[in-house]
């Protein structure tokens, strides 16, 4: 009776599978359309040649509506809004980048300790929305993961290496960049570049690095050299091996006495901004700010970092 049984059930199966058939033929079969096609039911669009897909990062400490708004137009306030209340800069000031200091010990598990906070940096730049200077002092940049918020300090216009200056207050304008880095200033405070400041770098580490683009020291012996004219030549040789941006406090003594004044006067940061200051375009559009804190301030991953007004409104969030 088993067997018999057994076999009632296969022929009804062959019976049902057969149905199928007959009706998957009676409907076009194989030769209707889609019958072998892929397995989608609405096939996918390939993307364009030069065509790149973006998907949303944001940190897991912002809300859902937080990560769409951070992977739109910056320039939608309405989206941004979800962030804080949005501020009349928005638009006007940018974070352009941001970069994690480089790793210092590996095995510290501490991620805040792990990086250098003197080569962590986030740069901001003045879009050309801005159509008066905007003054950035007591902004504050803050790290969505731990929750903490640094104010932007005051600086110098026109450092003076080697003299007390009182710092004032930040003004910014189109075309402007501020790099804010965490750690401390090599120079002991924040500055705006000049045609100058390429020679502290001969002394000083800065990241990123300072633009050596200096006047010439024959641009500046041409223009500048007092001494008597047939001494001349045998100064400006000399002048000529000497690079741009650094300073050489030893001038052979078999050279003309003018020389050494002039080398010491004018082929260094000092005296190179005390011959400069008044020029056009002394100033650079680049301004070196320091929060001066001895560990980093942003997360690795899962981060959203905020830019704030002096009010404390959102300017813009850059989130990874």
């Amino acid at each position: 009776m088993a067997k018999e049984s057994g076999g009632v059930s296969g022929l009804f199966f062959l019976g049902f599978l057969g149905f199928f058939v007959l009706l998957w033929f009676a409907t076009g079969g194989p030769s209707r359309e889609g019958s072998w096609g892929n397995p989608f039911l609405v096939s996918p669009t390939s993307p364009t040649a030069g065509e790149v897909y973006n998907f949303p990062r944001a940190p897991f400490s912002v809300t859902e509506s937080e990560r769409a708004a951070s992977a739109k137009n910056k320039t939608n306030s309405a989206d941004i809004a979800v962030f804080g209340t949005v501020s009349p800069y928005r638009g006007q000031v940018e974070i352009d980048q941001v970069r994690l200091g480089t790793v210092t010990d590996p095995k510290e598990r501490d991620e805040r300790r792990r990086r250098n906070e003197d080569t962590e940096h986030v740069v901001l730049s003045v879009t050309r929305a801005a159509t008066a200077p905007i003054d950035i002092t007591g902004w504050k940049l803050a790290s969505g993961k731990y929750k903490e918020q640094t104010a932007i300090p005051q600086g110098i216009q026109t450092l003076i290496l080697g003299e007390t200056q009182a710092p004032e207050r930040i003004l910014v304008s189109s075309g402007n960049q501020i790099i804010v880095t965490s750690g401390k200033a090599p120079t002991g405070t924040s500055f705006r570049e000049n045609m100058c400041t390429g020679y502290i770098a001969q002394y000083q580490d800065f990241t990123p690095s300072l633009s050596k683009r200096c006047p010439s020291p024959t641009s500046e012996f041409d223009k500048n050299y007092a001494g008597p004219s047939f001494d001349a030549d045998l100064c400006r040789n000399h002048v000529a091996s000497i690079k741009s941006c650094e300073y050489e406090s030893y001038v052979p003594r078999q050279l003309p006495t003018a020389c050494k004044p002039f080398v010491d006067q004018y082929l260094h940061h000092n005296g190179c901004v005390a011959a400069h200051k008044n020029d056009e375009n002394f100033l650079g559009n680049t301004w070196r700010i320091y929060l001066g804190k001895s560990k980093t301030l942003y997360a690795e991953k899962y981060e959203s970092i905020r830019l704030l007004d002096a009010e404390g409104r959102i300017v813009d969030v850059y989130a990874y």
